[in-house]
């Protein structure tokens, strides 16, 4: 809106006002809702000799004088929060308005802004958690608002703005202007869009991670092939200390006898451009908490420094089985839009999962780095295939009354014993076999020179950081165990 002047305040100001001015306006970012970082103490300083220049150079004190400096040195030391549609100029010159003329604009003083854009208001946090629980693509607003209630009669804290249908359907709107949600043409049924990914990615990673600043280094990653000797020209960064030793004690030769001949070094060669398939585990145990929200975040943040970098990223969602959710590509929005909607099922098929992404990966033979990373919270507990070794059928009984006769299960002729036993070795057994396909289809992957990472999200199960540490070993990866699951997306980020 136009900016209007409070004619009753005087537009001079004495070096006192202006001082007291410059430390309102400065101390105004730091608590203004659109704005993830305020400015700092040297920002007031620059201000204010910002500030003294321009009353030198137009001989004026005035408050226009203070609103022009501001405009000046206050931008580029703030920081907007993510999603927001205004600039950091607008938000300098709002924040102008209310100090210097005691004006507030329409837009400015809306209070549902308030809760839709700021960084804390969680909004956008919830849309993603409930649609997360929707078997459809499209959700109402009446449904979301029945859920607020819902809670609130459980005795969970609501913000009295979302158990108003009127007040939310507004701040549903507002989110959709942003571009976060999609409306129909009632205006009650919404379609979350990926871009409210991309929202929640701003506020959890750091600004650098996914803006993918690092790529200037790129040309300088190098990847170690095969071993040789020593050439005149060759820098110590070359020498391979460990094979160089070894040939060393081989020759039983000590330290002072080490000759230039007996060096050895790595050849290196160009790193090429990779392709990363994001393996995403969406069974039913994802959809408790916010491990599933959290989880698509992460995939985005791969996602958007991958892209900066020029790597190509691909999605796999598994459950039961293993489905493609989005091929190789560098086109963001593609991928953001595949992770927003998924469908889930109830097991963890995490070999099926590793099996796909091998497939998407070779798929056009291009010769590239190859990566995939795991993302789960449990251990495998079904497999695919044919043959007795694939068996997960809890009725099937034929091979599993074999596997625990040969543990025992039947003797001593103690039926409670037998029956008690049955149902935990017939998941004992299943979860073995479901944990060993996985193994089997990481070793393939790795042959196909496809490493292979993991990020467990931890439980109180030791056995499944024990795999996934093994699935990690066997493909050459890293893994990393996420106790709180706000880790998660940064963990992910330091995979790449």
């Amino acid at each position: 809106m136009e900016k209007s002047f409070n004619r009753t305040l005087p537009d001079n100001v004495s070096p006192q006002e202006a001082d007291d001015l410059i430390a309102r306006i400065v101390r105004k970012t730091r608590s203004h809702h659109l704005l993830k970082r305020g400015a700092g103490a040297r920002a007031s300083l620059a201000l204010r000799e910002i500030f003294q220049a321009l009353s030198v150079i137009t001989g004026r004190l005035d408050r226009g004088t203070i609103a022009r400096a501001s405009l000046i040195a206050l931008p580029h030391r703030i920081q907007v929060a993510s999603c927001t549609p205004k600039s950091a100029h607008d938000i300098i010159r709002e924040i102008n308005q209310e100090i210097l003329w005691k004006t507030l604009s329409l837009e400015y003083a809306d209070p549902f802004r308030d809760h839709a854009q700021g960084p804390g208001s969680g909004l956008v946090e919830e849309i993603v958690d409930f649609q997360n629980q929707q078997f459809s693509r499209e959700a109402r607003i009446k449904n979301l608002h029945a859920e607020y209630v819902r809670r609130h009669e459980a005795g969970k804290e609501i913000d009295p703005e979302k158990l108003s249908y009127e007040n939310l359907s507004t701040m549903m709107h507002d989110l959709e202007a942003r571009g976060i949600v999609q409306l129909d043409e009632e205006g009650d049924g919404y379609r979350l869009q990926g871009r409210a990914l991309l929202c929640l990615l701003q506020d959890v990673v750091d600004n650098d991670m996914v803006t993918g600043r690092h790529r200037r280094h790129r040309q300088y990653l190098r990847e170690k092939s095969h071993v040789r000797r020593f050439l005149k020209g060759d820098t110590y960064h070359a020498v391979s200390p460990r094979h160089t030793m070894k040939r060393a004690v081989q020759r039983g030769k000590t330290m002072d006898e080490v000759h230039t001949t007996d060096l050895r070094c790595y050849e290196k060669m160009p790193a090429g451009d990779r392709d990363i398939a994001v393996c995403l585990d969406v069974s039913e145990s994802m959809r408790q908490g916010a491990k599933l929200r959290y989880a698509k975040v992460a995939a985005t943040g791969i996602a958007r420094s991958a892209v900066h970098n020029g790597d190509r990223v691909g999605l796999v969602f598994f459950s039961n089985d293993a489905d493609v959710g989005c091929p190789l590509t560098t086109k963001i929005n593609r991928i953001v839009e595949s992770l927003v909607y998924m469908k889930a099922r109830r097991y963890t098929n995490i070999g099926d999962g590793i099996k796909e992404g091998r497939r998407l990966l070779l798929k056009d033979n291009r010769f590239s780095r190859k990566l995939i990373i795991v993302i789960s919270d449990g251990l495998p507990n079904l497999t695919s295939g044919k043959g007795p070794a694939c068996r997960t059928d809890p009725t099937d009984s034929g091979e599993m009354d074999n596997f625990m006769t040969s543990f025992g299960a039947e003797q001593n002729g103690g039926d409670e014993f037998a029956v008690g036993s049955h149902t935990d070795l017939q998941l004992l057994f299943q979860n073995m076999v479901a944990s060993d396909h996985a193994v089997k289809e990481t070793l393939k992957s790795r042959r196909s020179g496809i490493e292979v990472s993991f990020l467990y999200i931890g439980s109180t199960q030791e056995s499944g950081e024990l795999f996934a540490r093994r699935i990690a070993q066997s493909g050459g990866g890293t893994c990393y165990t996420i106790r709180d699951i706000r880790d998660l997306p940064p963990k992910a980020m330091a995979l790449l």
